[in-house]
């Protein structure tokens, strides 16, 4: 077990451990005789005094394992691989650009972790009159152990900024300009960090973005051009490789692919992929257009966390690419921590979105105020999303959907398929706010819908694990949108008379409130008359569906018979709310609309075979003076049973809607 001690006199007797050396500055090592080399401020002490004196091979000997690695958000190196001397040439460079670590270890400096065997210590490194406090972690190979199996240096906590323009390096676009920036860059994150400013121009290049502590920035979107080097390049990689949560900002410029259609405008990790890539996250974006690329922004390992606000994406193959690290001996790494506002999307070929993120406790993923137009490819296509939180593993607020998935097929894990709005496989919830959906395919998945518009919501391909539903569900120009809906908000438009039906919840009991509103009511325990084409009348059947009823009727409908109870009076500009309970048994499906002196919904099909309550609400048009509940067969025979019909008018729409998401059904 990890507990803390005291340290003896910082000048005192050597001790046991690294003999008499006298380090710079006086300091000697500390007494530690009779301590276990696994207690943390001794490790953090010994690692203190390698440190200052450049010899890490003291340290390696006492405590090190044998395939301990060093981490800095500037490189790294294995003991196993490259020895002693490999682990200098990464620690030289931090000790000439912040100098020794000042202060002896003292009791109650650093955190201990147990359960992993981690101890995170903030240390103060002084060049100069220059202060930096760095955090330095170290996780020990296995309990009882006494060796060292990671040593870890993040990023600068602070520094002194400085902006450093690009300049003297052509800007026209045609040359591959790389290497003179990226020694501009390097030359930035030692001098302790700051902006890296392009001027307006067109650059050709591919930069590795290797500390945290330097921020991208141009002259504006259209003004700053980052060009691909070739179609396979990269344009920005990030390559922070440290598990801090300091953002990089890259803002007010354009990443294009160039003349050619290719490139990725930025990219998480290193190439080859390399151990800690996947902690190169925490990028935001600001004001950035993304151009002609194969694929916008590319997180293949993790890298949690990416803001992007106010970006522009157009004509890529995916815009938004991400997926999970999950390589043996590494720390898991999710997807998640997501967060797009007001940005557009424009042409992506395959996906607007596709993220692959088996992972658990990956989520928040926030898409809000965003733009999604003339994708002929798939908006959402999420796999292995699962949230283990009360947070949804995706949200999508208020964005717009707009001429998207139309294309005849895209490719999809390298087969072609249908395009659709949102392909969601193994996701635990995906929520949809204020947002109009269009047409998905689940698999194991569960969408809610929350104040959407459902008019695109044509169609819905789910297995036996997948659920959506919808709560103040709103429609105006659709017959009925597929899933349950708990409750509606409006089923109209500008023009009366299209209103849209909606699955109901079965109702939960039987009400006299509503007498003076009732235009309609007939509850199954009694027969009922039918007219039109035909005169048909029903037939008891034991079988109900409201409250307290053991009866219902059965409805026979003969080859394409247009028939309807008689028909009610109402009054033009009142709101009608109805509900119809059905369920279909026998034939093609017939449909229902509701109709007389004018037409007030479009037909939706009476296809449920079980039990279902359907029903919405709309303004009553000038001219329907009368109407009623049409049935119309189609070229077969069809029979359904009718567990009741409401139709009810109110003055406003509150009461309209009221009513419809009470559960209630009126006698």
């Amino acid at each position: 077990m990890l507990r803390t001690i005291a340290i003896m006199d910082r000048r005192g007797a050597i001790g046991t451990l690294l003999g008499t050396t006298v380090l710079p500055g006086g300091d000697r090592l500390a007494s530690m005789a009779g301590v276990s080399s696994d207690e943390p401020a001794a490790l953090l002490e010994g690692f203190r005094l390698a440190f200052n004196a450049g010899d890490f091979d003291a340290f390696a000997t006492r405590w090190a394992a044998s395939d301990c690695r060093v981490t800095l958000w500037s490189g790294s190196a294995d003991l196993n691989r490259g020895g002693a001397g490999s682990v200098h040439t990464v620690l030289a460079p931090l000790r000439a650009s912040f100098g020794a670590i000042r202060a002896p270890v003292a009791p109650g400096q650093f955190l201990t972790e147990n359960a992993s065997g981690t101890i995170r210590y903030f240390a103060t490194f002084t060049l100069g009159d220059r202060q930096t406090p760095l955090e330095l972690t170290m996780r020990l190979a296995g309990a009882g152990s006494g060796r060292v199996s990671e040593i870890r240096i993040g990023d600068p906590a602070r520094f002194a900024p400085s902006t450093v323009a690009v300049v003297d390096i052509a800007s026209d676009g045609r040359g591959d300009v790389s290497g003179a920036v990226q020694a501009i860059y390097d030359r930035l994150v030692r001098s302790g960090g700051g902006t890296l400013q392009f001027p307006p121009g067109r650059f050709r290049l591919s930069l590795s973005l290797d500390s945290r502590n330097v921020q991208v920035r141009g002259a504006g979107r259209l003004a700053t051009q980052l060009l691909a080097v070739s179609p396979q390049a990269v344009i920005l990689r990030g390559a922070y490789r440290s598990g801090t949560w300091d953002v990089v900002t890259v803002s007010d410029l354009t990443l294009a692919g160039g003349e050619e259609p290719g490139g990725i405008g930025f990219q998480a990790g290193a190439n080859p992929p390399a151990p800690d890539d996947e902690f190169a996250g925490r990028t935001r974006f600001e004001n950035v257009r993304f151009h002609n690329l194969d694929i916008c922004v590319d997180r293949p390992a993790g890298q949690i966390g990416l803001t992007v606000d106010d970006c522009q994406f157009e004509d890529a193959r995916i815009h938004l690419a991400g997926s999970a690290r999950q390589s043996a001996g590494r720390p898991l790494m999710h997807g998640g921590n997501i967060l797009v506002r007001n940005s557009h999307f424009q042409r992506a070929r395959e996906a607007v979105v596709r993220f692959d993120s088996a992972v658990v406790g990956t989520g928040q993923v926030t898409f809000a105020d965003c733009i999604m137009e003339a994708n002929p490819g798939t908006v959402f296509d999420v796999r292995n999303l699962n949230a283990n939180d009360s947070v949804p593993a995706m949200t999508v607020s208020r964005c717009w959907n707009e001429q998207n998935a139309t294309a005849a097929q895209v490719m999809v894990d390298g087969l072609p398929q249908p395009p659709v709005y949102a392909r969601l496989a193994n996701c635990s919830l995906i929520r949809f706010e204020d947002t109009p959906v269009g047409s998905m395919t689940l698999r194991n998945t569960v969408v809610r819908t929350i104040d959407c518009s459902l008019d695109q919501l044509k169609s819905v391909t789910q297995d036996a694990r997948s659920m959506i539903e919808h709560s103040r569900a709103r429609g105006f120009a659709v017959a009925r949108p597929v899933g349950r809906v708990d409750s509606i908000e409006a089923t109209y438009l500008n023009e009366p008379g299209r209103g849209s039906s909606f699955w109901l919840p079965l109702r939960k009991s039987l009400s006299t409130a509503y007498r003076g509103a009732v235009a309609m009511s007939v509850i199954g325990d009694r027969k009922m008359a039918f007219v039109g084409s035909q005169t048909v009348e029903t037939q008891p059947v034991a079988d109900a569906a409201l409250p307290g009823m053991t009866v219902g009727q059965q409805l026979d409908l003969a080859p394409g018979v247009d028939v309807f109870p008689s028909p009610v009076s109402l009054r033009a500009g009142r709101w009608a709310a109805w509900i119809y309970i059905y369920r279909h048994v026998a034939g093609p499906p017939p449909t229902l609309s509701l109709t007389g002196s004018a037409g007030m919904t479009l037909d939706v099909p009476l296809d449920a075979r079980e039990w279902q309550a359907i029903g919405g609400m709309t303004v009553v048009p000038p001219g329907a003076t009368s109407v009623s509940f049409r049935h119309r067969a189609g070229d077969g025979a069809s029979a359904i049973h009718l567990g009741g019909m409401n139709l009810l008018t109110f003055e406003t729409r509150q009461e309209a809607r009221d009513f419809i998401n009470s559960g209630l059904f009126a006698i």
